[in-house]
C-alpha cells in the first residue's frame, strides 16, 4: 500500500489516503474473479440470472454507498460500491456452481442405463 501511495503521488503529485487506496484496491479485485462465471452463466444461457444480480447489485451499491458517502466521503462511496462487487461475487459464484451441479447430475442421470428396459 505504500508503494501505491508512493508511485501515485510520485507520477501524479498528489496524496491519496489509504483508505481510498484500500477501497479501490476491493473495488476492482472482484472482477477478476467474476467475470470468467459470468461467461459461463452465460454460456449456460442463464442472461436473466446475470441481469437479475447485476440489478441487485445495483442496489447495494447504492444503499451501501448512501450510508457511507456522509462519514467518509469519497472512500465511503468506494467501499459501498466494493461491497457491491463483491456481493456480485458472491452470487455469481453461487449461480455458476449451481449450474455445474445441475450439468452434473443430468449427465449422470444420462449416463446411467434405463431400468425400464430391463
Amino acid at each position: 500500500m505504500l508503494v501505491l501511495t508512493a508511485l501515485v503521488e510520485l507520477m501524479y503529485g498528489f496524496v491519496l489516503p489509504p483508505l481510498m487506496i484500500v477501497a479501490g484496491t476491493l473495488y476492482i479485485l472482484p472482477a477478476f474473479g467474476y467475470v470468467p462465471l459470468v461467461y459461463r452463466l452465460y454460456r449456460a444461457e442463464r442472461q436473466r440470472a446475470v441481469l437479475a444480480a447485476t440489478l441487485g447489485g445495483i442496489l447495494v451499491s447504492t444503499l451501501a454507498s448512501l450510508l457511507l458517502i456522509s462519514p467518509l466521503g469519497t472512500s465511503g462511496a468506494l467501499l459501498g460500491a466494493a461491497s457491491a462487487q463483491w456481493a456480485l461475487w458472491i452470487v455469481y459464484w453461487r449461480l455458476a456452481t449451481q449450474e455445474s451441479g445441475v450439468r452434473s447430475q443430468e449427465s449422470e442421470d444420462q449416463s446411467r442405463p434405463d431400468a425400464s428396459r430391463h
